[in-house]
């Protein structure tokens, strides 16, 4: 697991994940290929790009909801965690 020294080094991060992730919506991307690999346990699986794709974002809307749970829990108020809002923010900050 990655460790982050702060908040900075966290978004300097997550800048590069969606970079690389952003590359899925080239329309150059056959997104009905498949994609070979191991699973943990060693089993060979396949899946096609967009089942990929869509079991990443359903992954992180599941840790999203877990960071908002536990934020409410310790008493802080949750932040929206939307990723159309974060793209608004990025754009935004983009433009100043």
């Amino acid at each position: 697991m990655q460790e982050f020294e702060g908040i900075k080094s966290y978004k300097e991060n997550f800048k590069k994940l969606h970079s690389s992730i952003a590359r899925f919506s080239d329309p150059e991307v056959n997104i009905i290929r498949k994609i070979e690999y191991l699973s943990k346990t060693g089993k060979h699986m396949h899946h096609t790009v967009s089942e990929i794709l869509l079991t990443l974002v359903n992954h992180g809307t599941y840790h999203r909801g877990n960071i908002s749970t536990m934020l409410r829990q310790v008493g802080a108020a949750s932040v929206s965690m939307d990723y159309a809002f974060y793209l608004r923010d990025l754009r935004d900050a983009r433009e100043e």
